[in-house]
């Protein structure tokens, strides 16, 4: 059977959105790949155990490509937390969202509280395939890699925060479909201010 990766993405050079209610994943910057071979399934799906691991394989690769690693910020994880949420609930990968004040990746980041120079967001879905939440991370960042606009995303050189999202939902046809988005941003004075910088 053939599985086909969706993708949609941008550098959005002022534009990142909420949905109330999402989990929020705690994500620290380092090798934070989860050990093991869990399966990633809708029935017991860990959020955070596969945010931590994309976050973990972005920076492994931008550190393969000469890139500083980037830190996180818990106010981004909720906007990407929102995004990823919101393409769960409607079942496609996209940069737009309905709700108020979250329609696009700026609206996510003004109300997660930040005001940052440069806003860039990633967002993929892809059948989960029977992967390990290790393996998933891999394939997800590797398909960012494989389209320029993702990868532009991934290595700029002109963020300095991101935050990695994700949620599975089970389609229509029964596959199991994790939707993930990654919120770019360069930092602000507000950044520095939360001792970030």
């Amino acid at each position: 059977m053939n599985r086909k990766v969706f993708l949609v993405g941008s550098a959005l050079a002022a534009t990142v959105a909420g949905l109330a209610a999402t989990v929020r994943a705690s994500i620290v910057d380092g090798p934070a790949i989860p050990r093991g071979s869990q399966v990633v399934e809708l029935d017991s799906f860990n959020a955070a155990r596969l945010a931590s691991a994309v976050f973990a394989e972005s920076n492994r690769v931008r550190a393969a490509h000469h890139r500083r690693r980037l830190a996180s910020d818990p106010r981004l994880e909720t906007a990407a937390n929102d995004q990823a949420a919101f393409m769960a609930m409607v079942l496609r990968s996209t940069h737009e969202n309905f709700l108020a004040k979250s329609r696009t990746p700026l609206d996510r980041v003004l109300r997660a509280g930040l005001r940052p120079q440069r806003v860039a967001e990633n967002v993929a879905m892809m059948s989960t395939h029977r992967r390990s939440y290790a393996e998933l991370a891999v394939v997800l960042v590797q398909a960012w890699m494989d389209s320029p606009g993702h990868r532009a995303n991934l290595l700029s050189r002109e963020v300095t925060h991101f935050a990695c999202a994700a949620r599975v939902a089970r389609m229509v046809n029964g596959d199991e479909v994790v939707f993930a988005t990654q919120v770019f941003v360069r930092a602000d004075t507000s950044f520095a201010a939360s001792g970030l910088n």
